[in-house]
C-alpha cells in the first residue's frame, strides 16, 4: 500500500490545478478515441471530486451517486481554449519543423536516420530555424506535396 501525503491548497490553486490537470489530461488522450491513459483519468477524476471542498463546483458536472464520474464544465472549457489553440498551433509548426529538417538533412546525406552525426544534428537544427521562420512568415502557403498522384497534382 501507498504512503499517501498530503497538500495544502488555496481555493484559487485547486482551480488551477484543475485547469493544469485538465491541459494535461486533454494532451495525452483528446486525440484518442478511446482514452488510453487511466491512471491519468483516475486522477482527474480524483482532482475534480474535490470540486466542493475547494468552492469550484461550478466548474464540475457530477454523473451517476455510487461511484460518480465527474467532468468540467463546458463554459470552463471554452475559456480555456484560446491557450489550448495556442498550444496546439506552436506544437503542430515545431513537429512540422522538426519533421521536415530531419528528412532534409537525411536525402542530402544519403544516411541512415539511425546513424546521425553531430554535423547533421546542427543541420537539422538550421533547417528547423529556416522552417520555423518560413512558417512564421506565411503559414503553409508555401508548403506543397509534389507527387504526382497525389490528388489536385496540378496545383503543385
Amino acid at each position: 500500500m501507498e504512503n499517501k501525503k498530503s497538500i495544502q491548497l488555496s481555493d484559487e490553486e485547486y482551480k488551477t490545478l484543475l485547469r493544469m490537470s485538465f491541459f494535461g489530461e486533454w494532451v495525452l488522450n483528446s486525440h484518442l478515441i478511446k482514452p488510453s491513459f487511466k491512471k491519468e483519468q483516475a486522477l482527474m477524476q480524483k482532482i475534480c471530486s474535490y470540486a466542493k471542498t475547494f468552492n469550484a463546483s461550478e466548474m464540475i458536472n457530477k454523473f451517476g451517486t455510487n461511484e460518480p464520474d465527474y467532468e468540467i464544465k463546458e463554459d470552463f472549457i471554452l475559456s480555456f481554449i484560446e491557450d489550448l489553440t495556442a498550444y496546439n498551433e506552436a506544437s503542430t509548426w515545431q513537429v512540422l519543423s522538426t519533421m521536415l529538417a530531419a528528412r532534409d538533412t537525411f536525402e542530402s546525406s544519403g544516411k541512415d536516420m539511425d546513424e546521425i552525426s553531430v554535423e547533421q544534428l546542427e543541420q537539422i537544427e538550421t533547417l528547423e530555424d529556416a522552417y520555423t521562420d518560413e512558417f512564421e512568415k506565411n503559414g503553409v502557403m508555401n508548403l506543397r506535396i509534389v507527387h504526382d498522384t497525389f490528388p489536385n497534382s496540378s496545383l503543385n
